[in-house]
């Protein structure tokens, strides 16, 4: 008989879902924009309606990937930065009661890495680190094939290792100088921004042709240094420069085979690839030197994938 749950992958921005069969095949997948307004319930409704669209009698339970902090071994979501009003969600019973089904709630970064672990680039690799850099960084730590989870399942939460002491550049979790306030896509999306809105007649005429009328990102920061917009390429190599310090790090301290880059900052790797790995051929260790960065696979779907095994796997579902 096969098995089969649904994935819950919870974004700043995209609400993923798709239904997920044991073994890693996907037979539908939506996403729509996460409801951000401070209310938790709203985003429990979008996922019921979803599931709801595509009734099945099949389904074993529901498996969740979240950004955290979480306590995932309580099923509870302490805090989301990047979301409003998610403060002690306790995700978990609030499913069960909607579904009744089991549910199993994962850091959203550690689902991925798991999910590019068993089916992606990371495929038979026994240690490797895995790392995201979307609206926030996070990452997850496959080590001797064992996931590393801390003592609340919390372990992986790169994005606020002290870049910079003496920053007064505050992070969304509202500390100062965190890997996450330089490098994640919200931080290249305030630089988008000012770019767009400053440098010579030409240039601001060159972002107006870029963006029009809408608020500038990093997308369009990825467009505009493709173009040979100086300013953005200069943006893009300092990106590689704060992703090796950050990343310079995590290596020395779990000395993976190689660091997986995910999230929507990884698609524009060309952009900054260059920088990064010079500037980590400068920081690391020549006993750490050969360690490989590796570009995601399947960005959109490696966390629905990993979160969806990670709950046959406690469901011990045959």
């Amino acid at each position: 008989m096969k098995a089969f749950c649904i994935a819950v992958d919870l974004g700043g921005s995209q609400l993923r879902i798709a239904k997920v069969q044991k073994g890693g095949q996907i037979h539908w997948q939506r996403s729509v924009s996460t409801i951000n307004e401070g209310q938790p319930s709203q985003v429990i409704d979008q996922i019921q309606a979803l599931v709801a669209s595509h009734p099945d009698a099949d389904i074993r339970g529901i498996a969740v990937a979240a950004p955290g902090p979480l306590d995932t071994r309580n099923g509870t979501v302490l805090c989301i930065p990047t979301l409003a009003g998610w403060e002690n969600v306790a995700i978990t019973r609030l499913l069960e009661e909607r579904f009744k089904l089991p549910v199993l709630l994962e850091n959203d970064a550690i689902s991925a890495a798991v999910g590019q672990w068993r089916f992606g680039v990371g495929k038979d690799v026994t240690d490797m680190v895995y790392l995201t850099v979307s609206t926030g960084i996070g990452g997850g730590v496959i080590s001797n094939n064992h996931v590393l989870r801390g003592v609340r399942g919390a372990a992986g939460h790169f994005g606020h290792l002290l870049l910079y002491p003496d920053s007064t550049t505050q992070c969304a979790c509202g500390k100062m100088g965190c890997f996450e306030a330089y490098a994640s896509g919200s931080a290249l999306d305030a630089i988008a921004r000012t770019l767009h809105s400053a440098g010579s007649q030409q240039e601001r005429t060159q972002w107006h042709a870029l963006v029009g009328n809408g608020p500038a990102s990093a997308i369009h920061l990825a467009q505009a240094a493709m173009d040979g917009h100086e300013p953005a390429r200069g943006v893009w190599r300092q990106q590689g420069v704060y992703l090796a310090q950050g990343i310079a790090s995590i290596v020395h301290a779990f000395d993976p085979a190689c660091v997986v880059l995910g999230g929507g900052v990884s698609k524009s790797y060309s952009c900054f690839a260059d920088s990064l790995l010079e500037e980590l051929d400068k920081r690391l260790m020549p006993a750490f030197s050969n360690v490989s960065i590796k570009q995601a696979s399947g960005i959109e779907t490696a966390g629905l994938l990993g979160v969806a095994s990670l709950f046959f796997e406690h469901q011990d579902c045959s």
